[in-house]
């Protein structure tokens, strides 16, 4: 007989990629690890600015929109069964 847990095992079927985003305004970072049966999900994000010109605030919005998608991956899991 199978334990409660195997009925709850999965197996990964799509880990989105890593993504990164360095620039002249911010440090942007998403991870993905795969650790025994959990995923560790990591996003961080540093500013370095405290104000921006306009001109320097389309350059962020640029980058945000790059960025944006990322945060919409998402982990599919398969069920063992």
């Amino acid at each position: 007989s199978r334990g409660l847990g195997d009925v709850y095992k999965r197996q990964i079927d799509y880990l989105p990629e890593n993504f990164s985003l360095h620039n002249d305004y911010f440090d942007f970072d998403i991870s993905y690890i795969p650790i025994d049966d959990t995923i560790e999900y990591t996003h961080q994000l540093k500013m370095k600015f405290l104000t921006l010109n306009p001109e320097q605030q389309k350059e962020v919005n640029a980058a945000i929109k790059k960025a944006e998608k990322n945060f919409k991956e998402v982990v599919v899991l398969k069920s063992n069964n």
